[in-house]
């Protein structure tokens, strides 16, 4: 028996979740990449300088478990490439929330409770306060974690206390959601709870990658395939699809429905090529593009209405500090956030392999703020945060300008930060709001879609796109 002939289009997360799984199935797998790397939304580039740098900061979390065994099944050792630490939300005072991973279900969210809310005076959490959060928890484990679709995250927890929601929801729903509390989706917060909380010894904890993004899995994914007998291509981008038949009757000759017929350019080529199933795994607007015309109209109108989120990343480099040592004293710090401190967590890359003192601070959900003027209100809220007294300004003619601010309350003192890069993804994640209508896996007859923005119960995260990305392959592989 032939074996199927599967084409995906696109090599991020997802599409090469597909190929690996159709590629082990026994079909005979192309993967298409546009871009010159394949990795989509989570790899790395090479700088001006000519230095790897990740597109983001992106982690991952214990309960992410098909992330986990694909690295596995390739060939990697998740112990060896992600730093596993239990999800911290402190700030640098020691307010915020902690879950120590020793125990599961009801027993870590107590043992929680007592760990969390330490900070100073105002800002610790009451015994009444922590009370109310555990209740609450209760009463969503009750509902077996359902909600109305059309519930906000802002709504669900709106008996919440203040304090919670400022040091526990609000930060654990825009690193996983990236998208605010009073416009997420309440339902999809309760699924990344329920994963997290009750999925078991180490579920919650923070994976944080300590090789550059597109060592962390895609290269090994891609010798792998390559090494069982699937091609991969880069700088190849599809053009359009038909039907093999129709292609054969607007020539005037006969034949039923046939394989997809799919016209590509590499460099100043122009190909065709037939195949038994396609999968699209690039991003939904260009899979909106490439349907023919009339296939699926509601498919194409739920990819293009859409919205995103932009998440932005500002590297700094902190100078003089030795190899081996830590800036700070955690991998990964949540931050109090405002209009001119709008970073929500920094990571200390210099112990994650990165140069020594390079810092990466995430904004997620970032508005419309220009390049510039993001960058230096993260570098004066690093600053504020690493002991600096010396406050970043532009002056009327755009040079910087500094003075000074006493009223900083810093973690270390006598360093010295200079911006290094800034990185704006501004469609980095759909925008999950309540109710949002997500397009189908299947997108016509051998034709399927797969990604982080697919139907399905979790947000845009790279365990979404993983799953989607087997679950694909799995429903052409049954055609």
């Amino acid at each position: 028996m032939k074996a199927p002939q599967i084409l995906i289009i696109g090599g991020g997360w997802a599409g090469l979740a597909a190929a690996l799984t159709a590629t082990a199935c026994g079909a005979q797998v192309s993967v298409w990449e546009m871009a010159p790397r394949l990795g989509g939304r989570a790899k790395s580039f090479i700088t001006a300088e000519g230095l790897e740098r990740d597109n983001g900061q992106h982690l991952l979390i214990g309960a992410y478990t098909e992330c986990l065994r694909l690295m596995r099944w390739v060939g990697l050792s998740p112990e060896e490439v992600l730093v596993r630490t239990p999800l911290d939300l402190r700030l640098a005072s020691g307010a915020g929330f902690y879950l120590p991973n020793s125990v599961r279900g009801p027993l870590q969210l107590l043992a929680g409770l007592c760990a969390s809310g330490q900070g100073p005076g105002a800002q610790a959490w009451r015994l009444k306060e922590r009370w109310q959060l555990l209740r609450v928890s209760w009463g969503w484990q009750r509902q077996k974690w359902r909600c109305p679709e059309d519930q906000s995250v802002a709504d669900l927890c709106a008996s919440l206390p203040p304090k919670i929601i400022r040091d526990l929801i609000e930060p654990l729903c825009v690193s996983a959601l990236n998208t605010p509390i009073a416009q997420a989706s309440g339902q999809v917060f309760l699924r990344v709870l329920q994963e997290a909380l009750w999925g078991g010894v180490g579920a919650s904890d923070l994976l944080i990658p300590k090789v550059p993004l597109s060592v962390l899995w895609p290269a090994a994914a891609i010798h792998w395939l390559e090494q069982h007998g699937a091609e991969v291509h880069t700088h190849r981008r599809a053009l359009s699809l038909l039907r093999a038949g129709e292609v054969s009757a607007s020539q005037g000759s006969s034949g039923g429905l046939g394989p997809w017929q799919v016209r590509s350019t590499v460099g100043d080529q122009h190909l065709e090529q037939n195949f038994d199933q396609v999968i699209l795994a690039c991003p939904p607007q260009e899979a909106a593009r490439l349907l023919p015309q009339g296939l699926n109209p509601a498919w194409q109108t739920s990819a293009q209405a859409l919205r995103y989120e932009a998440i932005a990343t500002v590297y700094l480099q902190v100078e003089g500090v030795p190899h081996g040592k830590a800036v700070l004293p955690r991998p990964m710090m949540a931050l109090r956030t405002s209009d001119q401190a709008p970073a929500q967590f920094i990571f200390d890359r210099g112990p994650l392999g990165a140069p020594p003192g390079e810092l990466a601070l995430v904004v997620s959900a970032c508005s419309a703020m220009d390049r510039e003027s993001l960058t230096l209100a993260v570098l004066n809220q690093a600053q504020q945060l690493l002991g600096s007294d010396a406050v970043l300004s532009l002056s009327p003619n755009g040079d910087l300008a500094t003075h000074s601010n006493q009223a900083t309350r810093p973690i270390l003192t006598g360093l010295n930060l200079r911006p290094v890069h800034t990185l704006i993804e501004k469609r980095a994640t759909f925008a999950c709001t309540p109710g949002l209508k997500r397009p189908s896996m299947a997108v016509g007859p051998q034709l399927w879609a797969c990604g982080d923005y697919v139907e399905g119960p979790f947000p845009a995260t790279l365990e979404g796109a993983v799953r989607s990305g087997v679950a694909a392959a799995e429903q052409a592989l049954k055609r």
